[in-house]
């Protein structure tokens, strides 16, 4: 073929991603035959572009490259989108054979392929790139956050701690590993941990937070807020911990010391108003005693404005008008202004957002007025603006005293914006895990110690299904289950779901389930008991598999298995395993049946040392191509006095990673499976109707005769031959009769030729014979006359006679390799010769003299 092309076509052009025949890289697509091909996605061939009126006028057709003829089959993405064509393309007309149309597709299928892989390559890299993007993001957070973080498993032991948490608690990270966080816990806090631990572990909570005392490394006792949250498994079980460890030492200590502050003055200020009540007489004293408590509130007054300035909560004072009149240093950090920049400035205008100013203003009159106001002496989280336009989340907690009739408002700040992060990445991994739950395709369900349901996963609710009204809530009472092999009527069975689920572990029970008119189920059963560190049980997580498909398929299997057991039990076969040094590290019994070796003596040798040289030799590219990293198979003929064996050896490589480290060698004998795949290969070119040599045998023996022919120097003859008719006898007999006519036909055929000569059923009723050794054409002539004659001699079809006739086109010459699909052509030529003279004939064409004879 002069042009042979893989175009690709977009909206506008086709453009050729490989080429033969062809220099221009890419053509409009208004011109492509390709266009068409892929529109009806489907093999497109024109035979001859001058007949056809969708490429009369096209410009590839009346001008260069002067396309005549063209084949086209769509290549397609791995998601079944067309791509563009392979094709073939001509500049003169003509017909492609069956096998050649079918090759024509083989290859499409291959560029298919090739697509296929270099897109499946790309995907794999890219989510490759992604997993290791972002696991350095999960390392560096965990690593450099500001707070505590651990991973904890379910007896309380630190799995994987950051620095900051070695920091709160004084350890290094590999001595806080070596504990629990019940060795570092308060004793008098640890009751309240294990009990909300527990509520985590059985599902009544999500996540839980609360304040608790460690015992730092020197001993002393630390206040921390701790955040805990649960990862379960695929299988819905819990896994380990994720705690959030923030150090509160300082707040904690600030607010003993104030309220400690705030018991002394309520002691001081009874004291005096007694004193005052009790001893007018002693006003001298009662001054003096004035004079020193003034000196103690001035003291304590000092002593709180040194705690507010210490504070990591920002503290902030306004008056009734909404005025700020203290603001400490927590308060500058955290929102930006300096102490001097907002001191005499309404709240409104600084840490208030516009969108609540509003409501801070009404409710700030309404207080003043009624003395009563909602968020006052209660813990809330809102919104609050920082100096650079932003909004940060804090909890804030509100105080008013009144002082001299007027209000004076205090409140106490604390940026909760990592607190609002962690909880939120907190909720999208619990929706990564539900979702997770939800996908696979194992039903999951867990129940509490009550033995109510906790989770019933997408699967579990599908295979569940056969009993009404399951749900998660509802309890597992009267789910019948049945061994595997009992009877599907489990009416009367005594196993139940809930019975099964008190069991500490059940590992892999395979079980049937089902009831009423429902299907049964096959299923694979796993449980597991949830207990505290107590060692207290508060549930079961149950998993099941339906392997119903798996065990019908099995049921199916079991008769064939049973009659290939004995066979394969006793099939020869060798296995080794050598080194990277080629030498054995283990061989079975069967090296001394087949090759007198024992097996225990070749372990520690090489090759060479076992077989010698020449055996080495004989495998040695083989084995180092394995080593290399490939799957290798190889006949190799084994004889010896008795007989000849073929042994097939598969060398696989043992590899650890990328690396290979040693090789497996597998051989069998598979004499009697050459043999018979060489019984089966002479069978592939008969055809089973007539007997006769079929297509593919043809194009073989056709090739080998030119190829005899043309070395000897002799003559070569060539008759193409069918049944005049043969349609209308098929109609008129039915195909039955039809098989008859062809067999008959066949064996006239078979005798009206020399033993040397082949005869070939190409298809229906299409007949070949190939004549060697012809010494003049006029041989040719002879046998076609021949088989004309013997023909038209009455065929004997079920007690009728039938007249058959034949049609002959003959070709006779000298002939060379490349005159094979000429020589095709011109007896097919000849034959619609013979067939438009009137049939019954033969119609002879003598490539040496030129010439045509006709009988």
């Amino acid at each position: 073929m002069p042009i042979v092309l893989v175009s690709l076509i977009d909206e506008r052009r086709q453009w050729f991603k490989s080429r033969f025949g062809l220099t221009i890289p890419e053509t409009p697509r208004d011109l492509s035959f390709c266009a068409y091909a892929i529109q009806n996605r489907d093999l497109l061939i024109v035979e001859d572009a001058f007949l056809d009126t969708r490429f009369l006028n096209n410009l590839l057709v009346i001008s260069q490259p002067g396309i005549r003829f063209y084949a086209g089959q769509p290549i397609f993405s791995p998601d079944r989108h067309v791509l563009g064509t392979l094709c073939l393309i001509d500049t003169k007309p003509r017909q492609l054979l069956p096998s050649q149309i079918s090759s024509l597709q083989d290859f499409a299928l291959l560029i298919d392929e090739e697509i296929s892989k270099s897109t499946v390559a790309s995907s794999v890299l890219e989510r490759q790139k992604a997993l290791r993007d972002s696991d350095v993001r999960f390392r560096s957070t965990f690593e450099q956050a500001a707070v505590g973080i651990a991973h904890v498993d379910l007896q309380g032991q630190w799995l994987r701690v950051n620095q900051k948490l070695c920091d709160i608690v004084g350890y290094k990270k590999e001595e806080l590993e070596r504990l629990t966080f019940q060795d570092i816990t308060f004793p008098e806090d640890l009751e309240k941990g294990l009990e909300l631990v527990k509520e985590l572990l059985v599902g009544e909570r999500q996540t839980f937070s609360f304040e608790k005392r460690y015992v730092h490394k020197s001993s002393a006792i630390i206040w921390v807020n701790v955040t805990v949250s649960l990862v379960r498994k695929r299988d819905g079980s819990p896994d380990y911990c994720i705690a959030v460890i923030e150090d509160i030492q300082a707040r904690i200590t600030a607010q003993a010391e104030l309220k400690k502050l705030n018991a002394e003055l309520e002691s001081r200020v009874t004291e005096r108003t007694r004193d005052l009540q009790d001893r007018n007489e002693m006003l001298a004293r009662e001054v003096s005693q004035r004079l020193v408590a003034e000196a103690v509130l001035k003291a304590s007054e000092h002593r709180i404005r040194t705690i507010i300035d210490g504070s990591l909560d920002a503290f902030i004072a306004i008056d009734s008008n909404g005025v700020i009149t203290d603001w400490n240093r927590a308060a500058e950090n955290i929102f930006g202004w300096r102490r001097e920049e907002v001191i005499g400035t309404p709240l409104a205008e600084t840490i208030i957002p516009p969108q609540f100013r509003e409501l801070h203003r009404d409710g700030l009159e309404k207080f003043i007025a009624t003395g009563h106001g909602a968020i006052i002496n209660r813990r809330l989280e809102l919104p609050s603006r920082t100096k650079n336009g932003g909004e940060i989340p804090v909890e804030m907690a509100i105080s008013v005293c009144d002082v001299d009739g007027q209000y004076c408002f205090s409140a106490f700040l604390h940026d909760i914006s990592q607190r609002h992060q962690v909880t939120q990445a907190l909720a999208e991994k619990q929706h990564l895990l539900d979702t997770i739950l939800d996908t696979v395709d194992i039903a999951v369900i867990a129940c509490s110690s009550q033995n109510d349901i906790t989770i019933l996963n997408r699967a579990a609710r599908g295979l569940l299904d056969l009993r009404e009204g399951l749900t998660a809530g509802s309890c597992l009472r009267d789910l019948k289950l049945s061994t595997a092999g009992a009877s599907e009527d489990l009416a009367n069975c005594s196993v139940s779901l809930l019975s099964l689920m008190q069991d500490d572990e059940v590992k892999d029970m395979e079980m049937l389930i089902g009831s009423g008119a429902h299907a049964t189920h096959t299923v694979l059963i796993s449980s597991h008991a949830l207990s505290a560190s107590s060692g207290e049980r508060f549930g079961t997580v149950l998993a099941m598999k339906d392997i119903t498909e798996r065990k019908t398929i099995e049921m199916r299997q079991m008769e064939s298995e049973e009659r290939l057991r004995m066979i394969a039990d006793n099939l020869p076969v060798l296995i080794a395993y050598l080194d990277l040094d080629l030498r054995y590290r283990f061989a079975n019994q069967k090296y001394r049946e087949w090759y007198g070796v024992e097996h225990e003596q070749m372990a520690g040798k090489t090759i060479v040392e076992v077989f010698g040289e020449h055996f080495y030799e004989l495998r040695r590219r083989y084995l180092h191509r394995c080593l290399a990293g490939e799957t290798v198979r190889l006949d190799i003929e084994l004889d010896n006095e008795a007989s000849s064996r073929i042994i097939e050896s598969i060398y696989i490589p043992d590899k650890k990673g990328n690396e290979v480290v040693g090789l497996y060698v597998l051989s069998t004998d598979v004499t009697t499976i050459r043999q018979q795949e060489a019984k089966l290969n002479a069978l592939a070119r008969v055809d089973t109707l007539t007997g006769l040599w079929n297509r593919r045998s043809y194009e073989e023996k056709f090739r080998e005769a030119v190829s005899r022919a043309a070395r000897a120097g002799q003559l070569l003859g060539l008759l193409f031959l069918d049944v005049d008719y043969f349609k209308k006898i098929n109609d008129t007999l039915g195909h039955a009769g039809g098989d008859i006519v062809l067999r008959e036909f066949a064996h006239r055929l078979k005798s009206s030729v020399r033993e040397t000569d082949s005869v070939f059923r190409l298809a229906g009723d299409e007949f070949t014979i190939i004549l060697e050794g012809i010494r003049e054409s006029k041989d040719v002539e002879v046998v076609a006359q021949k088989i004309v004659e013997t023909i038209r001699r009455p065929f004997q079809v079920s007690d009728k006679e039938l007249a058959v006739t034949t049609s002959i086109g003959a070709v006779v010459g000298h002939l060379a390799s490349g005159d094979i699909e000429a020589l095709n052509r011109r007896a097919d030529e000849a034959l619609y010769e013979a067939k438009g003279a009137g049939r019954n004939r033969y119609y002879l064409i003598d490539k040496e003299l030129g010439m045509a004879r006709i009988s």
